[in-house]
C-alpha cells in the first residue's frame, strides 16, 4: 500500500498517510477546503506532508484536537505564519513539547512545541462555516467541525470505527455516547475521519457506534450489578487481547471502557454536591 496518497471528494482535498512500525500501520487522514487544513498528521509523516502542503494555498489550520497524530505538523505551518487554531483548553499543551511513551513516538514522533490561536466559536472561510461542536469523549480538547453548507462533519477521532473493542486511557464511554447524539442532532450525511477516511454514509456510521456504545453500556450496568468486578465483565465482553493492548502497554484497553462506564454510572448516581 502507498504510504502517501491524496485525492478530491466534492471540492474537499483529502490527504491519506500511512504511519506505523513493520506490518503494523494506522492510516492518517488530513481534509483541505477553501483554505482551511483539518489537521495536519504526525511527525513521522512530514517527510511526504510537508513538501505536498508547501505547494499547497493554505490560510487556516483548524486542530480537532492537541493528539501528536493530528498536530505534529502544526508547528512547521505555524512557523510559516500560517494562523493554527485549537480549543482554547489546550493551549498551553501545545507550548509544550510533548513526551510520549514510546509506542507513540515510534508510531507518530514528538511534536515540537508550538503556539496556536484559540478559536470560540466559528470561522468563515470561501463563504463556508466551520463551526466546532465540542465531542470530548475522546480527550478533553477534541472537537468535531461541522460545515453546514455542504452537509459535512468532520471529526477527527470521533468516529474512528463503528464497533470498537477498545479505547484510550483518556476516553469517557458515556461521555462518547453524549457526543454521538449531539452531532446526530445536525444535518449532515458525509463525515471525514482521521483515521477512517472519507464515510460517505456518516449519520449511519454514527448512529451504528451509537447502538454499539449504548449496547456495550447496559452490558456493563447489568454484569456490574450482579457484582462482577471490571476485569471479569471485560473478559466477558472483550473476550481475546488485541496487539495493541500489548503493543501500548494498556494505554489502549477494553477495560478502559468498562471502568469509564462504571465510573460514569457512579458519578451520575451520586452526584457531587452543590456548593
Amino acid at each position: 500500500m502507498n504510504r502517501f496518497i491524496t485525492g478530491q471528494h466534492e471540492g474537499v482535498t483529502w490527504v491519506r498517510g500511512l504511519a506505523g512500525w513493520g506490518s503494523f500501520s494506522i492510516k492518517v487522514f488530513l481534509y483541505m477546503v477553501e483554505g482551511v487544513l483539518i489537521d495536519t498528521g504526525p511527525v513521522r509523516l512530514s517527510a511526504f506532508i510537508v513538501p505536498y502542503l508547501d505547494r499547497q494555498k493554505i490560510e487556516t489550520v483548524l486542530l480537532t484536537h492537541y493528539h501528536e497524530d493530528h498536530s505534529g505538523n502544526a508547528p512547521y505551518l505555524a512557523g510559516r505564519g500560517i494562523p493554527v487554531y485549537i480549543n482554547p483548553s489546550s493551549l498551553e499543551r501545545c507550548r509544550d513539547k510533548t513526551r510520549l511513551p514510546l509506542y507513540r513516538r515510534i508510531f507518530w514522533g514528538n511534536r515540537e512545541a508550538f503556539s496556536p490561536y484559540p478559536l470560540d466559536e466559528k470561522l468563515t472561510a470561501g463563504g463556508l462555516t466551520f463551526k466546532p461542536v465540542p465531542t470530548p469523549g475522546h480527550v478533553f480538547d477534541h472537537r468535531s467541525f461541522y460545515l453546514p453548507e455542504k452537509g459535512f462533519l468532520f471529526t477527527g477521532d470521533l468516529f474512528v470505527t463503528a464497533r470498537p473493542r477498545m479505547v484510550l486511557n483518556t476516553e469517557s464511554t458515556p461521555r462518547m455516547i453524549e457526543d454521538l447524539k449531539s452531532v446526530l442532532q445536525y444535518d449532515f450525511t458525509t463525515v471525514f475521519c482521521g483515521h477512517a477516511g472519507i464515510v460517505h454514509r456518516g449519520r449511519e456510521a454514527l448512529q451504528k457506534k451509537l447502538d454499539h456504545l449504548q449496547d456495550i453500556q447496559e452490558k456493563v450496568h447489568s454484569y456490574h450489578d450482579q457484582g462482577l468486578n471490571v476485569p471479569e465483565i471485560t473478559r466477558k465482553l472483550f473476550p481475546g487481547k488485541l496487539h495493541l493492548e500489548y503493543f501500548s502497554c494498556k494505554e489502549w484497553a477494553s477495560e478502559h471502557m468498562v471502568r469509564s462506564i462504571i465510573t460514569g454510572k457512579a458519578t451520575a448516581e451520586n452526584p457531587r454536591p452543590q456548593t
